[in-house]
This record gives C-alpha cells, structure tokens and sequence, in this order.
C-alpha cells in the first residue's frame, strides 16, 4: 500500500501548492488534511448486515491576515479541476472576510519550514478474510458489533513551507456477546497485522464470562469495595484527562481537574506513571498546525506533575513554553506504564471484591476535585476468596481520581492494553492509549 500512500501524498502537496502561489505578502494559510479509505462490516445475530467502503478527504483552511484569523472548511474529491476551483474560491472569500473581523491578540503565525513523513504499513486482510476469520470461531452464539479496516492518513502544511505526512494502516473489531437473557460481555481486538492466537484469547475470555453470566446477579451494596477495573475501564479513566484535564488553558481558568496537582495540594501514588508517548505508533506526532512533538512527554511521574499540555495559543497567553500540544490541550496518545500484578493474579491478589470489566459512561461530578461519577457494565463480578461468585447487577461510583490513582492504588498490573480510537464520528480517529489494569482499595460506590 506505500504506493497508495504516494499517491495521496503527492495529489494533497499539488494542492497545497495551488493554494500557496496564491498567498499575497501579509497573508499566511495553513492546510490541515484529514483522510482514510475504510471498510465499515456490521453485523448481528452472527449474520452480516452492512459492508461499505468510505473513501473521504477533509481539508480545514486556516487564513491569517493582519493578526485576524478565519477558517473554512471542504471536502477533497480528488478530481484537480473540481478541487483547485472551490479551493481558490475559498481563498478570495477568507481574504474578503477577514478583512472584517477584529484582531486576535493570542493569534500564533505558522512556523517556518519543518518537513516529516511517517509511513506506517500494515499486513491488512480483505473483507472476505476479515469476515470468517471474526465469525468463524464465534459458531451460533449470538454475537453484534463491526469491524473497520483500511487506511487513515493525515497532513499540515503551510505557507512557510512546512509540509507533514502521516499514513497507518489498521484494523479493529469491536463486539458483543450475548446470551439468552441478553446478559453481555464486550469483545475488542485490533492492530495493523492479524494475529488470530490473540484473537482467539479474546474470544476465549468473552466466552468464559458469558457463561459465568448465567448465574443470578447478585445485588452489592453502596459502600467502599476492593476492586480491579481491568485495562478497558482504565482507558476510559484515563480518557477524561483530555477533558478538563491535564490543559494547561483550563487550569489557568480553574476549570480544570489537575488544579490541586498544579498547586501542590495533591499528588498521584508513587506506582502511577503517565505520559504522552508518540512512539506507541498509534498516530502522528504533529498537531492540526503542523507543530511537531516530542516522541514521549512525562506528565506524571511517580505520582508527580512534570508537565501539562501546552498549545502554542496557551504559549503566547500564559507565557509557557508549548510542547506541541493541539488547540484543545487534551492527550493524544496517553501511555500509563504497568506495575508488578501478573494478569494470573488478579483474582488471587483481589481476594475478596469487584472485578470490573467495563464503565457504562463517565462524566465529572466535581471538576477540581477529580470526581468522576459513572455506572459500571457488561462483565462485572462479585469475587470472594480469589473466585468470581456472581455478576453484579449494575452500580453506580462517584470516585475521585486522586483516590483512585492516589492513595488507594494498590497495584497496575504488569501487563498493559494497546486501545486504539475506535471513534467514526464522521471519520475514523486516529490516536488512542495504552494502559494496565489497576487494583484499587476502598473504591466509592454510591447506588
């Protein structure tokens, strides 16, 4: 597929050319490219209900212009002629418009030349193989989710001459399994070569909860339980940090959960290391302007703020150097590294408690006090001497991570989950992370 790649590559650099010839002296445009070429199977009951293939390219124009900034936004159709007619449209009407808007006084111009191609090719099967290698080993159960495999690729260039390329091939399935009382245990598997031992793994631990839902759910308590969130609830965890988070901005307006760890007033378990690692290959490390990252940034380290998100926006309002962070400052690709508990010993380590499989949602309860509340789903289980006894009929937690990743955290398991963004949302995301699971004591739960 790297002459796929190519192709892309080069059509996207004519573009931005045509676009940059027709750049006046006080003027700066900067193109950011978003696109894949992907096939979309669902199914259920074990039976295929959809197959589409999506080919589509976004392109997001910024316009600066005497310190006055607009954007516009259209679709790339791959036809030069069609393309290179609305693109230069496009360029007069941001030049007529932004003439009449007020100046930005945080506006960043584009930086000066930075080239980087990062081509990342994959061992992709077709969406026949695809199909019976997923449903084969499923037999008659009763099984729903989708598939999605092909190609993602990214670009920013501007005006100044920056131009940068990412390409990766991947694939995930993403599925559940049910019985006949609709109990459910959520599936996941992905990556950019097929491996079906791992796969088989998965589908072996979906079948084994499955079963174990049969038993009549056991109704806990509210109250504070030893409990194990494996690496699926961690991530979800870990996803809120982009939200109010680890943002510089927001903690400059004390919106944001990382305040008390901003300020000295908290820190995290000396076992909890987080970082945002660019090296996990899961997408690229330069941001919608082009502005180009480390391969790894400590933000915790040994329960220890070392570093927040910066935007360059946030560099020129707050006066911190920008680490190559988006506009919106939220992880990118988060990397919290394991602990010592070996996967085999996680029920023996639980003893007596919660297994926690999956979060049904998330949202904060108490922003600056890191409180998120949410209900747990899926294979969820009482544990009592090392054994799951039951499934539990659902809970609702209200934790906050500072407990939870603080004092509380006894352990993260030695082994950590590679979870890509399985966002469709208009378009296939890129990014994800790459977490442990985590043994906790004393977790609040309040229904």
């Amino acid at each position: 597929m790297e002459a796929y790649a190519d192709k892309i590559k080069n059509y996207l650099e004519n573009i931005g050319r045509f676009a940059f010839e027709r750049t006046e002296p006080e003027e700066q445009i900067g193109l950011e490219y978003k696109g894949e070429s992907s096939s979309f199977i669902r199914f259920n009951k074990s039976k295929v209900r959809q197959i589409t293939h999506v080919e589509q390219c976004h392109l997001a124009i910024t316009f600066l212009q005497s310190e006055r900034t607009s954007h516009y936004n259209m679709t790339i159709t791959f036809d030069e002629v069609t393309d290179r007619e609305v693109l230069q449209k496009a360029i007069l009407g941001l030049r007529k418009e932004t003439k009449l808007l007020p100046q930005d006084p945080h506006q960043v111009a584009f930086e000066e030349a930075e080239v980087s191609e990062s081509v990342n090719t994959g061992q992709l099967k077709s969406d026949d193989e695809l199909l019976n290698l997923v449903l084969s080993p499923l037999g008659q159960l009763d099984v729903a989710g989708y598939i999605s495999s092909g190609p993602i690729y990214r670009a920013s260039m501007n005006s100044r001459g920056q131009n940068h390329f990412y390409y990766g091939e991947n694939f995930f399935v993403d599925f559940s399994l049910f019985d006949s009382q609709q109990n459910a245990v959520k599936g996941f598997y992905g990556g950019n070569e097929w491996n079906q031992t791992d796969y088989l793994a998965e589908v072996d631990r979906c079948k084994e909860f499955l079963e174990k839902m049969s038993i009549d759910k056991k109704e806990i308590p509210k109250g504070k339980y030893r409990t194990y969130f494996a690496p699926a609830a961690v991530n979800d965890f870990v996803s809120m940090f982009g939200w109010h988070g680890i943002s510089l901005k927001a903690i400059k307006h004390n919106r944001s959960s990382f305040c008390k760890i901003y300020n000295n007033e908290k820190q995290l378990s000396p076992k909890f290391n987080l970082a945002e690692d660019f090296t996990l290959g899961l997408g690229p490390k330069f941001n919608s302007r082009g502005e180009v990252s480390q391969d790894k940034i400590d933000l915790i380290k040994n329960g220890k703020l070392e570093n927040v998100l910066v935007s360059s926006r946030s560099h020129k309002e707050f006066g911190e150097e920008s680490n190559g962070a988006d506009s919106h400052e939220s992880p990118r690709s988060p990397h919290v590294s394991g602990g010592s508990l070996k996967q085999s010993d996680v029920l023996n380590e639980l003893g007596t408690g919660l297994y926690i499989s999956n979060i049904h949602y998330l949202n904060w309860s108490d922003t600056l006090g890191g409180r998120l509340t949410g209900m747990t789903r899926y294979a969820c289980f009482w544990v009592e001497n090392g054994q799951i006894v039951a499934p539990i009929k659902d809970l609702r937690f209200d934790e906050s991570f500072y407990s939870f990743f603080g004092d509380q955290l006894v352990e993260l398991t030695d082994k950590t989950e590679t979870f890509p963004n399985i966002s469709t949302y208009g378009q296939r995301s890129v990014g994800g992370a790459c977490v442990p699971g985590i043994l906790v004591e004393d977790f609040t739960f309040t229904l």
